[in-house]
């Protein structure tokens, strides 16, 4: 049953925008120049990570040669951002209108993401919206000691909007990050159209959807 609802607190990756899909591609591109035999699964291990959680898999990947590592990690930079400079940085189809309908009622809404503030700006600006100033509150990694899957990066989002965590509604597509906002004892929703999560975690969630018209159908029945 959700309580009543003050706060949407939106992971970035995977949540608002579609930027996994475009570090995937760009690591399918650089795993193939460096000659590693690069899988779906080896991918996905790197979602809902910090940059150095990310740094520390692909160290283990390249048999912890650390210079192949700082090369292949560089190399991945380079054709992610020839990518976006190509495509940009698409939002999550439906995000936009969750958003709308979401701040139409007046409720607070804020970001929590384990990326760096320089480049949630960045995904913002290749929108050329002014979406970025829709969100009440923001927490990046430079604003945290422990990041997700630990609870702080929420908790100190909640402390800010001033809101205890059972009126605040988590959304979030990682298994880190939906570990870290039902940890800080939030309403959590899973949205991943590739990964169900277990049936322990799974009992745990608000609810868990595929898609954000799923979300936008499953918050208005319930009130929202």
């Amino acid at each position: 049953m959700m309580h009543d609802v003050s706060a949407v607190i939106f992971d970035m990756d995977g949540v608002i925008f579609d930027s996994e899909q475009v570090y995937y591609d760009a690591f399918f591109i650089v795993a193939k120049e460096h000659g590693l035999m690069a899988t779906d699964a080896m991918v996905r291990e790197f979602a809902g990570k910090s940059k150095s959680g990310c740094q520390l898999i692909l160290q283990n990947l390249l048999d912890n040669d650390l210079e192949k590592t700082q090369q292949f990690w560089q190399d991945w930079g380079r054709a992610r951002d020839a990518l976006l400079h190509d495509n940009g940085m698409p939002f999550k189809s439906g995000f936009v209108e969750l958003l709308q309908s979401i701040t139409a009622t007046n409720r607070d809404v804020a970001i929590v993401t384990s990326a760096e503030r320089a480049d949630l700006e960045d995904n913002f600006r290749r929108t050329n919206t002014t979406l970025l100033d829709t969100f009440k509150h923001i927490v990046t990694i430079e604003a945290v000691k422990q990041p997700k899957p630990h609870p702080e990066p929420y908790d100190k989002a909640m402390r800010y909007l001033g809101y205890a965590p059972e009126n605040c509604v988590v959304i979030e597509d990682s298994i880190p990050g939906v570990s870290a906002a039902l940890a800080a004892n939030a309403q959590t929703i899973m949205i991943n159209d590739y990964m169900q999560p277990e049936p322990s975690l799974r009992a745990r969630l608000l609810h868990y959807a595929t898609h954000h018209q799923d979300i936008l159908q499953f918050m208005q029945t319930n009130g929202l």
